[in-house]
């Protein structure tokens, strides 16, 4: 007799899993491009650093770029996306790091729920509206990836709290590092959590383990301090911004602030999910009984922390923006996994996770409108590819973007890098350069953030630089110029000094060499005869393919 395969309800959480895994793999492929903020700007600097590993910093990298003298934090995800570069087109990369990622995210946390209890699977299920959350859509793939890292690190030291050998705080030590090498905030939250667990489990504790425990967590605490006083150091982030908090610490609890990119229908869904943690923390506390301190109440001690380190940390360091968003997933993580040890029946626990499913089905089709218009928009950007020379430097003058209403974030700010990324060039415009999170960092003589114009001109529109001037002081050449939405832009900004003077500087120095189909992009060339031989020969490749007719 054949044996039929019977599935229980332990089941139905991995294979809603699975399910959902697809589902963000189709919203990451189908697409011909999957665009977020800062994703061109990572694409570029996993060529670059592929290129200077593989065969050094030649020009013009080595005009512009030199090896950070530090340890830098982000490194992990972008050496694996300038791996993945050596195997795929870079868009490719790009998308097979997210979709790394999509699967990582749904896994690590089922593993850190495992880690709590058993049997609690279906509240791994809230990964799946997490995994395309507002840091994702912003591009910080690296900091992404710290998520998972930090669930890893939840999932083992819940696991082995109780009994902390030699053995495991190695293992924990080691994870802590990983974790350090993929951003610094997940790195900080996971030393966090380690240290509450680790702590109060050893004052709860009566096994005679406190003392060693306490060491554990002393030393572990010690390494975590010095690695972030070494980044801080060099990186100048005592330089901090607070604002006003109430509307933050709102948004955190809805869960807004860590999801809402494009839509306020996100922000309804987002509020939904908030709800459901929130009821589900209400049976919990009405099924626990009287109050007593239990174990994994330390995960709630560290949701507490978490939520005030959203309420009083600074909005910005000198280092990097948007942190409070950032910050904001980790007390519903905290909260999710203390859920995962609380007496919930079954049904309450399913019914959540059917809620977590369809969630995240709901904010996939509210942004797939959104998602296709950027992918069309990036693919009008792309057509510049075969009308550049290949390793060029390169810069974008913003007079235009994208902006629905109600969006959260500005993608095409820095969309050069892709065009860079694909032809082998170098996006000198890029923050990325500028800030020190990368293992390559501008060469202090020809910083364009400090001698062409500060404060982040890749975002400001009109661009207020002025080419001439920066030539001219650092011997540097910018071999194109991509003027992003000139044919959108508002008529202030076309009759503004500064695009004025931009425009002069081009029709005199640059030669106008491709206007994109969709109005996107003009793409001006650098008169240098060596820029205009290479950029002929590569034209002449595909002719036809690079038109200037506006």
């Amino acid at each position: 007799m054949r044996r039929l395969l019977v599935l229980d309800g332990s089941q139905f959480p991995w294979i809603i899993t699975g399910v959902g895994v697809l589902f963000s793999s189709a919203l990451i492929f189908v697409p011909r491009h999957f665009v977020t903020v800062d994703g061109a700007l990572h694409v570029n600097v996993a060529t670059v650093l592929r290129e200077a590993v593989l065969d050094g910093l030649h020009p013009p990298l080595s005009t512009f770029l030199e090896w950070s003298p530090y340890p830098t934090p982000n490194l992990l995800a972008d050496g694996l996306l300038a791996a993945l570069t050596g195997a795929f087109e870079p868009t490719m990369a790009e998308r097979v790091l997210i979709a790394l990622y999509a699967a990582a995210l749904p896994i690590s946390l089922i593993y850190a729920v495992r880690g709590v209890a058993r049997g609690a699977e279906w509240l791994a299920l809230f990964a799946l509206p997490l995994t395309f959350n507002l840091a994702l859509v912003y591009g910080f793939y690296n900091f992404v990836f710290s998520i998972v890292a930090f669930l890893v690190v939840a999932g083992y030291v819940t696991r082995h709290a109780d009994r902390l050998i030699s053995r495991h705080v190695v293992v924990l030590g080691a994870l802590l590092t990983a974790t350090y090498f993929t951003h610094i905030v997940g790195f900080v939250e996971a030393v966090l959590l380690v240290s509450v667990v680790l702590g109060l489990r050893a004052f709860a504790s009566r096994s005679g383990t406190t003392h060693r425990a306490i060491v554990y967590v002393g030393a572990l605490g010690a390494l975590g301090a010095l690695g972030v006083a070494v980044f801080v150091a060099g990186s100048g982030s005592l330089q901090v911004d607070f604002e006003s908090k109430p509307k933050e610490v709102v948004a955190t609890l809805a869960l807004i602030w860590g999801i809402w990119s494009y839509s306020a229908f996100e922000g309804l869904i987002a509020l939904v999910l908030a709800c459901t943690l929130v009821v589900l923390g209400i049976r919990a506390t009405v099924a626990r009984g009287r109050i007593a301190w239990r174990t994994g109440d330390e995960l709630l001690v560290y949701t507490l922390i978490a939520f005030l380190a959203v309420v009083f940390a600074p909005s910005s360091v000198g280092s990097g923006s948007v942190l409070t968003q950032r910050l904001a997933l980790f007390p519903a993580l905290g909260f999710l996994l203390w859920l995962a040890g609380q007496p919930l029946s079954s049904r309450s626990l399913a019914r959540a996770g059917l809620v977590f499913a369809a969630a995240a089905l709901a904010l996939g089709l509210v942004r797939m409108p959104t998602a296709s218009y950027l992918s069309r928009t990036v693919a009008d950007v792309m057509t510049a590819v075969p009308c550049v020379a290949g390793r060029s430097s390169l810069i974008q003058a913003t007079l235009s973007l994208p902006n629905g209403s109600g969006w959260r974030v500005d993608p095409l700010s820095d969309e050069v890098s892709r065009i860079a990324a694909h032809t082998g060039g170098i996006d000198v415009g890029t923050s990325a350069w500028a800030v020190p999170f990368f293992v390559l960092r501008s060469r202090q003589r020809v910083d364009p953030y400090e001698h062409l114009v500060p404060d982040g001109f890749s975002q400001i529109s009109p661009p207020p630089f002025d080419i001439e001037r920066y030539e001219r002081r650092t011997g540097a050449r910018i071999d194109y110029v991509v003027v992003m939405g000139r044919t959108r832009a508002e008529p202030e900004i076309l009759e503004s000094a500064d695009w004025r003077r931009l425009r002069r500087q081009l029709i005199t120095s640059y030669r106008l060499v491709h206007h994109s189909p969709g109005g996107w992009i003009d793409v001006w060339e650098h008169r240098a005869p060596a820029v205009a031989t290479a950029g002929a020969a590569r034209r002449a490749l595909s002719p036809g393919d690079c038109t200037t007719a506006s």
